[in-house]
């Protein structure tokens, strides 16, 4: 991005839920996680539900000195969550955007959200997608501002 993020897609092992990713459930219909939103700059693979068991991306972030981590993905109270709580408890700081997960079953989102939402910061921070790409964007023209005055 132009803020130097980069985007990591973890893959796992079958799914131990009994749904796979790619028929996720939607608001009752059927969508592929992401929804090709984002192309990730890199890809790992993950040995269970947090994306930090039996990966390298521990080891990947701290070498490349990234700290701050925005989550979201396909099985919002499932891996979604493990990974977050996985994330902390390494010592990363954490934004979840619940509205761009999906959710393994619907009914638990509102939970899953809430969970984090009134933690206290326990867990990490809470946002909206709308939020997050808002302030974003500021960054973004921040910097390019930023940029011009020193060129």
């Amino acid at each position: 991005s132009g803020l130097g993020g980069i985007v990591v897609a973890v893959t796992a092992t079958p799914s131990r839920w009994g749904v796979e990713p790619s028929m996720a459930a939607v608001g009752g219909a059927f969508a592929p996680p992401a929804a090709g939103f984002l192309k990730p700059d890199l890809q790992i693979a993950s040995g269970g539900t947090s994306a930090f068991f039996e990966s390298p991306l521990d080891t990947l972030l701290r070498r490349l000195g990234r700290n701050d981590l925005i989550i979201a993905g396909w099985g919002l109270e499932g891996p979604v969550h493990s990974t977050l709580r996985s994330a902390n408890d390494r010592g990363y700081e954490c934004l979840l955007v619940p509205d761009a997960s999906i959710p393994l079953v619907p009914e638990l989102a509102a939970a899953a959200s809430e969970m984090v939402r009134f933690s206290g910061g326990i867990f990490g921070a809470f946002a909206e997608s709308n939020d997050v790409l808002t302030a974003l964007t500021e960054l973004s023209d921040a910097r390019r501002v930023t940029e011009r005055k020193l060129s």
